[in-house]
């Protein structure tokens, strides 16, 4: 498996976003926010792909750096 296709759980996800993993453990706010989870039985993992597309997401954009 690639590092980008990694997956870990909510604690570590949350640290990585600067969340609590109570709202990662939250569907809803997940969905606002466009991230996807897997599960596997009770418990919910993350691809570190998507949470750093999630991040960027995130990023201001300066004046003349346009769209990317």
């Amino acid at each position: 498996m690639q590092d980008a296709e990694r997956l870990v759980d909510k604690f570590k996800a949350a640290a990585i976003l600067d969340v609590s993993p109570r709202s990662l453990a939250d569907i809803r706010w997940r969905l606002r926010q466009g991230l996807r989870a897997v599960r596997i039985g009770r418990s919910i993992r993350f691809r570190l792909s998507d949470l750093h597309q999630l991040s960027e997401r995130g990023l201001e954009r300066l004046p003349g750096e346009g769209r990317r």
